[in-house]
């Protein structure tokens, strides 16, 4: 997978993300911060960050429980 094809796909997952949290009626506010960069704010003041790492073609989350780096596996 290039850049530009990782970038599609990222962008692609962060959109889903979105539409399941609208889905869900969960008490979640998010907004796009630049490209590549989904920010979950939780009701209680909680925040998630959801990052495209083009370089490395991963997507990396920040949380309070740590940080989570994730690989597509070409499915």
């Amino acid at each position: 997978m290039n850049e530009s094809e990782f970038l599609r796909t990222g962008t692609e997952v962060l959109n889903h993300i979105e539409e399941a949290i609208d889905a869900s009626g969960a008490d979640i506010d998010f907004e796009r911060k630049g490209d590549g960069v989904l920010d979950l704010e939780f009701g209680n003041g909680t925040h998630i960050v959801i990052n495209l790492q083009a370089p490395m073609q991963q997507i990396w989350i920040a949380a309070k429980a740590g940080g989570f780096h994730f690989g597509f596996d070409g499915e």
